[in-house]
């Protein structure tokens, strides 16, 4: 009962957030980098084909010990912005709520990107050219026809990011950031430390 009236609360809130703030971060980024590989023509386009699918070979607390590297005391981005802004000047902490959702939303975006890629090249786009001719703009083209036809595969992307949101214990563990994998590692570690 004290867990419930102390501890658990807060780690289903900081779980919760963390994985709908991540979950709203990857379906932004996958969806509209799929929707600009796959429907526009530019230099590069093959290459960054794959090269999106890149953060699934990287584990999240890679990810997070070159993100706290980077960001941390003392660290290379700190060094230059007292350059700029003087000694005294610090930049925000990485080992936090947000700190954690950009390292989640960067490994992990390639699960929206790589199934709403595969329904966007599947598509039938005469659905779109005939809304168009209809008089409908582009909006309400995106919002009316190609976006739910595109749910299934952005529902399926997402839930997979949830559940490895979820289940991630590396990057919470280097950032700090209380979830339940991090609180019950730290519970059992601590039982067995003498």
């Amino acid at each position: 009962s004290r867990l419930w009236n102390t501890r658990i609360p807060e780690l289903l809130w900081n779980t919760g957030a963390l994985a709908l703030s991540v979950s709203i971060g990857t379906l932004l980024l996958g969806v509209s980098l799929a929707w600009f590989v796959v429907r526009y023509e530019f230099p590069g386009r093959s290459v960054w084909e794959w090269a999106l699918v890149l953060p699934l070979a990287m584990p999240t607390y890679v990810l997070a010990y070159i993100y706290t590297f980077l960001l941390g005391t003392g660290g290379p981005f700190e060094q230059a912005w007292q350059w700029v802004a003087g000694p005294e000047a610090r930049i925000f902490s990485p080992h936090s709520f947000a700190g954690a959702t950009l390292v989640m939303t960067l490994d992990t975006f390639p699960f929206v990107y790589l199934l709403t890629r595969a329904a966007l090249l599947n598509f039938n786009v005469s659905y779109e050219e005939v809304a168009r001719a209809c008089g409908v703009s582009r909006i309400g083209v995106w919002l009316r026809v190609t976006l739910p036809l595109l749910r299934p595969a952005i529902v399926a992307g997402l839930s997979l990011v949830v559940l490895y949101v979820v289940s991630d214990f590396g990057a919470v563990s280097l950032l700090r950031y209380q979830t339940f994998t991090y609180a019950v590692y730290q519970q059992v570690t601590g039982r067995y430390d003498q």
